[in-house]
């Protein structure tokens, strides 16, 4: 069984369990402004997010509360 298979195993058995789906790459302005928790996107541009810089490259995940990024910010 492949890791994806696992991932969506798991899920099905505990609907507490978080699964990321990563969905491609994008300038942050253009990621969509609601999304489903766990839709994971790569940004291609630098970008400020909460008060905080991120570089390129940067992921961001979707959660209850909007956009998260995956990586400590740059000061």
């Amino acid at each position: 069984m492949d890791v994806i298979s696992l991932a969506l195993a798991r899920k099905a058995l505990d609907p507490k369990a978080n699964v990321y789906e990563f969905k491609g790459s994008c300038a942050f302005e253009d990621l969509p402004e609601e999304a489903f928790p766990g839709e994971v996107w790569n940004i291609t541009d630098d970008f400020d997010l909460d008060g905080k810089h991120y570089e390129a490259g940067t992921n961001v995940a979707y959660t209850n509360d909007g956009w998260d990024a995956l990586t400590a910010s740059i000061d």
